[in-house]
């Protein structure tokens, strides 16, 4: 069954948006919008539409990048594409980011896929393939950089280690030295920046889950977080500053 299928992430700086069919990918436009990314959003989905001579009625799907991820820009993305698939009255599936770099490491050994999350942290995954099947290992975190090696994940010192994601920018050279020197594995791998998250992946992920009719709901469909943004958290710092005055 062919489908085409319109992947949007918005998770990070880097906005892109790609179309697939049958696995193929009919075109794809990233762009590093670190802002106006509400009002720029739509013109790129529209320019990729054009360029791949389709109308939005021609899609049979719709996948969203739900985070983690900045606050602002998810909730932005998730709100277009839930409004394009309500529009059109096509499916959607909401998918993680974190799920989304590690899907594309095929090569056997830990994979740790993570992303920026500001404040100095990271919203990290890590998983393994078995016998060619991606599988996340525990929880989504958020990590300082020096956590990323602290877990208990059964690390072979043969066994070797992929880093995917923009972390690896964002750590710097030195702090990554350290890190690995504090592994059980001297094999380390970092996948290279062009490795990032990517639109064609987003709609490959979604294509194959709509394969199994394993589509959202459109509207309990929600960004997801990992954690409140800086403005809740300064709203529950001031609760917590009004509660212990008052006792």
């Amino acid at each position: 069954m062919f489908m085409k299928i319109l992947g949007v992430d918005t998770s990070t700086q880097l906005v892109t948006a790609g179309i697939v069919d049958d696995n193929r990918v009919l075109g794809e436009i990233s762009f590093n919008l670190k802002m106006r990314q509400a009002e720029r959003l739509l013109p790129l989905i529209s320019n990729l539409l054009d360029e791949a001579k389709l109308e939005i009625s021609d899609l049979d799907g719709l996948g969203v990048a739900t985070g983690p991820g900045f606050f602002t820009s998810l909730r932005i993305g998730v709100s277009v594409v839930k409004t394009l698939a309500q529009a059109v009255d096509l499916p959607i599936c909401g998918l993680s980011t974190l799920d989304g770099l590690a899907a594309q490491v095929y090569c056997p050994g830990l994979i740790i896929a993570g992303v920026d999350a500001g404040r100095g942290q990271l919203f990290v995954g890590f998983y393994r393939r078995e016998q060619g099947e991606l599988k996340k290992l525990n929880d989504y975190k958020l990590l300082n950089p020096e956590e990323l090696f602290s877990f208990d994940l059964s690390i072979n010192p043969e066994e070797r280690i992929i880093l995917i994601g923009n972390m690896i920018d964002n750590l710097g050279k030195e702090r990554i030295q350290l890190l690995i020197e504090n592994t059980d594995s001297g094999n380390v791998l970092f996948m290279p920046r062009y490795y990032s998250m990517r639109g064609a992946v987003v709609a490959a992920l979604t294509e194959e889950r709509l394969k199994k009719k394993m589509d959202d709901d459109l509207f309990s469909l929600k960004p997801f977080y990992l954690r409140s943004s800086d403005a809740q958290a300064a709203l529950d710092n001031n609760n917590n500053l009004g509660e212990n005055s008052g006792k």
